[in-house]
């Protein structure tokens, strides 16, 4: 999974996270100096993609993941602003999230099942050494990344463009409607906390819960097939804004028991 970004250090510049291509999310991150007119420049390079069709692990050759997202991104923006990367997991799980919030899901975080497998031949992307893999063990359990409170960095809103992930359901379809992301956040806090009450916000309404077919799977994910699905923050329409990006999960829906990656 890869959140697509912009960071900033609250309270010191952590070193970009530095390792092979994502198994799930790294962040897209973009200077602080990135003026309004360059995020928009770079969502609507990410619309391109997220706008196309979904492909099949055979058919990936010819995508344009990560590398080539920052790629058309690093050409839109001024050349003293750097473009770079931030994992949240990358074989570990980043030191600035935790998963202390999830429930009704088991997970590993040293899955081999799916060791180096070609995610974009083109430009050598693969699933790294480990992958997460989770199994749901209730309806509507939440597998949910939170931004710790001791964290180095934090993520405004106002930096931030989408986020990315790959799915594989091992040897088993994922329908899509077996699985929904949120997007959580937050006024008042950079870090995830109980007291912002952060499924709500100012009365406005729950975070939406976006299902893998509204984010352009139009079938489902093949048994052993790697697909990325991208979520352009700017097109949860009916969401409440927020400050500070401290959170997102993945539910399954009622009945899906199958172990995910």
């Amino acid at each position: 999974m890869l959140i697509l970004a912009g960071c900033t250090a609250e309270v010191e510049q952590a070193p970009t996270w530095v390792g092979p291509a994502p198994t799930v999310i790294p962040l897209l991150s973009i200077d602080t100096g990135l003026t309004a007119n360059l995020q928009a420049a770079n969502e609507t390079a990410l619309d391109s993609i997220s706008n196309s069709t979904v492909q099949t692990q055979a058919e990936l050759v010819a995508a344009t993941p990560t590398l080539a997202v920052a790629e058309q991104a690093d050409a839109l923006v001024a050349p003293e602003t750097k473009l770079h990367e931030v994992y949240i997991f990358d074989d570990q799980l980043n030191k600035n999230w935790d998963l202390a919030q999830s429930f009704g899901m088991s997970y590993d975080l040293q899955s081999t099942a799916h060791r180096f497998e070609p995610l974009d031949s083109a430009n050598e992307v693969d699933s790294g050494a480990t992958s997460i893999a989770i199994t749901p063990e209730q309806d509507f359990g939440e597998l949910y990344f939170t931004v710790r409170p001791d964290a180095a960095e934090s993520y405004p809103r106002g930096q931030v463009i989408g986020i990315s992930f790959w799915l594989n359901g091992g040897g088993d379809f994922i329908d899509t409607e077996a699985l929904a992301i949120t997007i959580v956040g937050s006024n008042s806090n950079p870090s995830w906390s109980a007291a912002d009450n952060p499924v709500q916000a100012d009365g406005q309404g729950l975070y939406s819960e976006t299902r893998l077919y509204h984010l352009e799977l139009s079938r489902s994910i093949p048994p052993n097939t790697w697909v990325q699905v991208i979520v352009l923050f700017k097109k949860l329409l009916y969401d409440p804004e927020f400050e500070y990006l401290t959170g997102l999960y993945l539910k399954n829906d009622e009945g899906y028991r199958n172990t995910f990656y």
